[in-house]
């Protein structure tokens, strides 16, 4: 059942979540779009980036899938996993075409997410990411930028698995599907997020984009932080 939309907002707080590493201090002023990422002038990400880069740090981005040929994920990027109507196991790598090959417009999503994160930064290509020298998990859960609780949880147990330390959530649930973790009638992502947790992994959820007096839905859970929201 596709119960999921798309959100942005998760990956600046999935960022600060990285373990400090000590780093040189370098601009990206070569990265032809970086002029134009307001979030990171705001965070002030240069002068954070004399103290971390996110080097050592694996990001999973639980999303649409990543675009693995990207100039700016080269290099990048770690062994990922699909899990579009797959069940618990795996049937694909985390490319953003998913297992039909097809290229969806809502699919480019994940690979927007991954971008923010930990796009190659000084490349002279494309933008800078806010952790430029952290990896990329590609998890796949979604399709047409929709999804049901039984991926996305086996996409967050995946990354647990498998070395990641941040889980990045850019998604969301419909409105009112708050009520169905709450009460215990679907669990699958409750529970993931718990077993995470309990892992030591960080899980990022986007709160939502508009002004509803609630936080969608897996940002609603417990275990995870809320990142904040932003124009995509």
């Amino acid at each position: 059942m596709s119960m999921f939309r798309l959100l942005a907002g998760a990956t600046t707080v999935a960022a600060a979540a990285l373990t400090l590493t000590a780093a040189p201090a370098w601009a990206a002023s070569d990265d032809p779009l970086y002029g134009k990422q307001w979030g990171l002038q705001q965070l002030h990400a240069e002068q954070a980036w004399r103290t971390s880069t996110g080097a050592g740090v694996i990001i999973a981005v639980v999303d649409t899938g990543v675009d693995l040929g990207h100039p700016d994920f080269a290099g990048k990027l770690v062994p990922g996993a699909t899990f579009v109507d797959c069940g618990s196991a795996s049937c694909g790598n985390g490319d953003w075409r998913g297992p039909d090959g097809v290229a969806d417009p809502e699919d480019t999503h994940g690979s927007h997410v991954a971008g923010i994160a930990a796009a190659a930064t000084g490349n002279g290509v494309g933008i800078a990411g806010v952790a430029p020298d952290a990896r990329i998990m590609p998890i796949k859960v979604l399709e047409q930028g929709a999804g049901s609780f039984a991926d996305i949880a086996a996409g967050i147990r995946y990354a647990a698995d498998h070395g990641a330390q941040v889980v990045n959530l850019s998604l969301g649930g419909l409105p009112g599907t708050q009520a169905l973790t709450l009460t215990g009638l679907v669990s699958d992502v409750t529970d993931a997020i718990a077993y995470a947790s309990g892992k030591g992994v960080a899980v990022i959820a986007a709160a939502g984009n508009e002004a509803a007096p609630l936080c969608a839905t897996p940002a609603w859970e417990p275990g995870d932080v809320r990142g904040g929201d932003g124009p995509q």
